[in-house]
């Protein structure tokens, strides 16, 4: 698996997390963004 495969698996995973927990807010998504 690439390196970029990984991070989007990731962002996957960490969004699924995000709807369950809670609405992630404006400043998490920007965050999430930029890493992208």
């Amino acid at each position: 698996m690439s390196y970029k495969e990984s991070i989007l698996e990731f962002i996957e995973k960490s969004r699924r997390v995000l709807k369950v927990s809670k609405k992630p807010d404006r400043e998490e998504y920007f965050t999430v963004a930029k890493v992208t």
